[in-house]
């Protein structure tokens, strides 16, 4: 796998890619490899050898993945990110692939795909042609971390009256359904809408709505947050 870090504008005045992402490519086959590695080379592109263990944890916030699609090499790849609730651009490629491959893939959120090998105006266009796709990618990444920040400051209880508030529930089901009192739960509102710096329920939920309607984190449910009224 190597990454590359753009080192100035796109060749040709371009700039629709945003500024200094980062650029992964997984393929398998060594010498396809470093053909890619050239070709991005031609546009200004710097590459490193990475190790995607390690860059698994720490992830850039603009971070683009070419991928040689191969056996299941594109599931197995979209599920291992998709597990830290992020997503990141998504670039297949590979040779003369079929035109129902092509619309399969894009259908499934794909920003590009890339017939290999191609040219260095080829792949500058394909890339200026997914910059859009991948900006909105990446504000829903912004938008994700700014969510979890506010969940994150709330302790486990308080997480589980959340997702009461949520979905709905009055005080006196979420304490029948977390075995506590009404009065505590009462408290546990409080002290959510303090932190949230919301004044009530319904502000909460559209605040964190606001940001990202089909979040899903390891405590809350945010399926019907998509009907929430702003």
């Amino acid at each position: 796998m190597l990454s590359a870090n753009i080192r100035g504008g796109w060749p040709g005045g371009g700039d629709g890619i945003a500024a200094h992402p980062k650029f992964v490519i997984i393929d398998n086959d060594f010498h396809r490899q470093r053909a890619f590695a050239r070709a991005l080379s031609g546009l200004g592109l710097a590459q490193s050898a990475a190790d995607p263990d390690h860059l698994s944890g720490t992830w850039p916030a603009r971070c683009h993945f070419f991928v040689f699609d191969e056996g299941d090499r594109l599931d197995e790849l979209e599920n291992w990110l998709q597990r830290g609730g992020l997503r990141f651009p998504l670039i297949p490629y590979s040779t003369a692939p079929s035109l129902e491959r092509v619309v399969e893939v894009m259908h499934r959120g794909a920003v590009g795909y890339l017939d290999w090998p191609c040219g260095h105006d080829d792949l500058c266009r394909m890339l200026a042609l997914s910059a859009a796709k991948a900006e909105e990618i990446f504000r829903r990444n912004e938008a994700y971390a700014r969510s979890r920040a506010l969940v994150d400051v709330l302790t486990a209880r308080e997480r589980e009256v959340l997702v009461g508030i949520f979905n709905g529930c009055t005080c006196k089901e979420i304490a029948e359904d977390l075995g506590i009192s009404p009065r505590t739960v009462e408290t546990y509102r409080a002290n959510i809408f303090t932190k949230l710096d919301v004044r009530n329920a319904v502000e909460a939920v559209r605040l964190l709505a606001a940001e990202l309607p089909e979040l899903h984190l390891e405590h809350l449910s945010y399926a019907r947050l998509a009907g929430v009224e702003h």
